[in-house]
């Protein structure tokens, strides 16, 4: 298998049987006793081979588990990574990934003891629209892509990181 039938196996797989989501993790010693982060886990029973190629090219956990048989598990940076690189060939899981990948790359890496109240109610938000899409084949409900690309947009211009002030565009930068 060459590595694009890898990336598009891969894909198909995820979009059949992955997660992903923003969740929150209660942490009492940060300012506000949460703290928000990127996940992606898939669990299969009878797909330990495959688990450990994923596992030896992005990392994570691979640990059995009681129900599943074995589960993989990505966060954060590694699972922004894994997300990109399957982006291309992704279909039901296409718009969570996106969102996914730009929350990531927009996370601030010095924790929430130091975000500001925009930035913790955007992490939030973002949180809420992964559980939403969910619930909707994985699709992005309009309302909730718009509210939450227009949170991170006015954020982004509260701290001054937009080149313009009246930018309402989001790109990412690889």
């Amino acid at each position: 298998m060459n590595n694009e039938e890898f990336l598009a196996y891969t894909a198909g797989f995820f979009d059949a049987d992955g997660c992903v989501g923003v969740y929150g993790k209660k942490q009492p010693e940060y300012l506000r006793g949460r703290i928000f982060g990127l996940e992606i886990v898939i669990c299969q029973k009878n797909w330990l081979p495959m688990f450990q190629k994923w596992h030896e090219r992005w990392g994570g956990s691979l640990t059995p588990h009681p129900h599943t048989g074995w589960q993989w598990r990505l966060a954060c940076r590694q699972a922004a990574s894994f997300l990109r690189d399957i982006l291309p060939y992704l279909q039901n899981k296409r718009d969570q990934a996106e969102l996914a990948i730009e929350f990531q790359a927009r996370k601030r890496q010095r924790g929430s003891t130091h975000l500001t109240d925009a930035e913790f109610e955007w992490q939030k938000a973002v949180s809420v629209a992964l559980k939403e899409m969910k619930q909707t084949g994985g699709k992005a409900p309009v309302r909730w892509l718009e509210r939450t690309r227009g949170q991170v947009a006015e954020l982004y211009r509260q701290l001054s990181l937009f080149p313009s002030p009246h930018s309402n565009t989001l790109t990412m930068e690889e």
